[in-house]
């Protein structure tokens, strides 16, 4: 259930981030490619959520397995 919620608040986060730098730009991107930005940052925002979220319980996971061996 917390990786939902991460996954959500980067979702929502990077979405806001990409509306407010789409929309900074004076008109010099055409309306196609504002909106492909729009549909792939949040994305690529989730897979790397979802990248750091796997990283870090591999991570956690190999200190576990290392501590059992020292301890044995």
């Amino acid at each position: 259930m917390k990786a939902w919620k991460v996954l959500t608040i980067g979702i929502a986060l990077v979405s806001l981030w990409a509306v407010a730098a789409v929309g900074n730009p004076p008109m010099s991107l055409t309306g196609e490619v504002r909106v492909v930005g729009l549909v792939i940052v949040p994305i690529v925002a989730s897979l790397l959520v979802l990248y750091f979220d796997w990283r870090a319980k591999l991570q956690r996971r190999i200190l576990f397995e290392h501590d059992d061996g020292h301890n044995s």
